[in-house]
């Protein structure tokens, strides 16, 4: 009844864990930004969709000029550009609500237990950030194309939602260049 000996192995696994947490991170978010990633994304509107959840408030930001600033200021200063409107939007939104880049300038913003006023709200709320930023800023000016819509009932897929916000932040989008090309004109 005496215990005489103990076997065992000890493993430090603190460099594998550290590993395996990068790996997760990297998987999940944005290397250039550190916001969510497309597919960080794509899993929340689906969960949002299993879940027939309604009263989920979305917004699709597009950054307006990146090109021209890739092709006259060169892909660094483009890059700055997107990491300026990440931290906009970093600082704007709250971290319960879904910020993440899910292409090369475009931006979306998941807001669950929304309203229709709430979702507005943000906007507007998003809007003053973008010119308070451009107070501060010396640099090329910050400016998105925004749309935004609503799922309003459980029926409704995420992905209705996702086209009709996209649709709103084309139109503004266009009405932008069409007003750009008439004072160009003058």
């Amino acid at each position: 009844g005496l215990l005489a000996r103990i076997d065992g192995t000890d493993t430090d696994i603190t460099l594998r864990k550290k590993a395996e947490d990068t790996l997760q991170f990297i998987s999940m978010h944005d290397y250039l930004t550190g916001l969510f990633n497309r597919f960080y994304f794509e899993q929340e509107m689906h969960a949002v969709n299993i879940a027939a959840q309604d009263s989920v408030g979305l917004i699709v930001c597009d950054v307006d000029g990146l090109k021209y600033v890739n092709d006259n200021m060169g892909h660094e200063a483009g890059d700055q550009l997107l990491i300026k409107c990440s931290a906009v939007l970093k600082t704007s939104f709250r971290q319960d609500e879904v910020v993440a880049r899910i292409g090369g300038d475009e931006f979306t913003i998941l807001i669950k237990n929304c309203t229709a006023q709430k979702l507005k709200h943000s906007v507007e709320q998003l809007r003053r950030a973008i010119v308070d930023h451009n107070k501060l800023s010396s640099s090329f000016p910050l400016s998105l194309s925004i749309g935004h819509a609503m799922k309003s009932s459980p029926d409704m897929i995420m992905r209705e939602v996702f086209r009709r916000a996209d649709n709103m932040m084309y139109a503004e989008k266009s009405e932008k260049h069409r007003k750009d090309n008439l004072e160009g004109k003058k």
